[in-house]
């Protein structure tokens, strides 16, 4: 679960940037993220 709290801390640096963009493409790749985990 390490790289999971790296990935959301260079989300929330990127979202301060891109804004509500950003939120919906972490949204997206959360769930693909988790789709392939649970195959």
């Amino acid at each position: 679960m390490g790289f999971k709290q790296v990935f959301v801390a260079k989300d929330s640096t990127k979202n301060k940037k891109m804004g509500k963009i950003q939120v919906v493409e972490c949204k997206y790749l959360a769930q693909v993220i988790a789709m392939v985990f649970q195959r």
